[in-house]
């Protein structure tokens, strides 16, 4: 599990000087970075960033409050969200702080009968036997419903599960 870090890459449209830097950062320490003074205004956009996850315009504020929401999360974890719901920046920020916790990526579940086993040997019909679940259980089924019923779905990363 590696934790995402976000850096992106600024350029002064004024100057035309870019530099590329990790986030979260000031104003103040980006206008540094840019080789302003104190009296100098910066007028930005982003040309780059991780995964393209950050937009041209978006604020420095929304792309610190971003780098901070994700900080802490597994990098698939949030290229996963942005590959099935087209997530960037600013849609994470709008979700709220607690969005992550409310997703669960399940990287070893590639299929739908991958995931009709995940749930069932997770919660567990643990009174019958394999051979039995194997007979009689219809795992794909179970697994084609979990995922229709689901706002996520399967990523390059494993199965998205958003609740």
């Amino acid at each position: 599990e590696i934790d995402m870090e976000l850096i992106c890459t600024f350029r002064d449209v004024k100057r035309w000087a870019t530099v590329t830097v990790d986030c979260p950062i000031s104003y103040e320490e980006l206008k540094s970075r840019m080789g302003l003074n104190d009296s100098q205004e910066l007028e930005y956009i982003v040309i780059d960033s991780t995964n393209d996850l950050v937009g041209e315009n978006d604020s420095l504020d929304l792309i610190n409050k971003f780098a901070e929401m994700v900080e802490d999360v597994d990098d698939d974890l949030v290229l996963a969200v942005n590959e099935m719901l087209g997530y960037h920046a600013k849609e994470f920020v709008r979700e709220g702080e607690d969005f992550f916790d409310k997703c669960i990526l399940l990287p070893e579940v590639n299929s739908q009968r991958d995931l009709g086993h995940h749930y069932v040997d997770d919660i567990g019909i643990s009174n019958l036997s394999k051979d039995t679940l194997e007979s009689y259980f219809d795992y794909e089924a179970y697994g084609r419903d979990l995922d229709i019923n689901n706002q996520g779905g399967f990523s390059s990363y494993g199965y998205l599960e958003v609740q």
